[in-house]
């Protein structure tokens, strides 16, 4: 929690609720971080078997990906850093 690499990140972390999760949706495009996306690396046999991931090392927990997500698969929850 606190400023880390130089940005104030908030105790708290975006995660995505697979049952309800989209390969790509508004909440992609929302933060200034990028930390929603396709998983690095990883390639998906078809379009219908893709998904996103929260890339918790740049979330920093603005809350403006879960206002943004029009399938109300994200949520934030608290992340104990101890």
């Amino acid at each position: 929690m606190g400023f880390t690499n130089g940005v104030g990140k908030t105790g708290y972390s975006a995660v995505i609720d697979p049952e309800r999760r989209e390969d790509r949706g508004d909440s992609f495009d929302t933060g200034n971080v990028n930390a929603i996306g396709p998983p690095e690396g990883v390639r998906f046999p078809s379009k219908e078997d893709r998904c996103a991931t929260v890339r918790e090392e740049t979330c920093m927990g603005c809350g403006a990906c879960v206002s943004a997500c029009s399938k109300g698969a994200l949520v934030l929850v608290f992340v104990d850093d101890g």
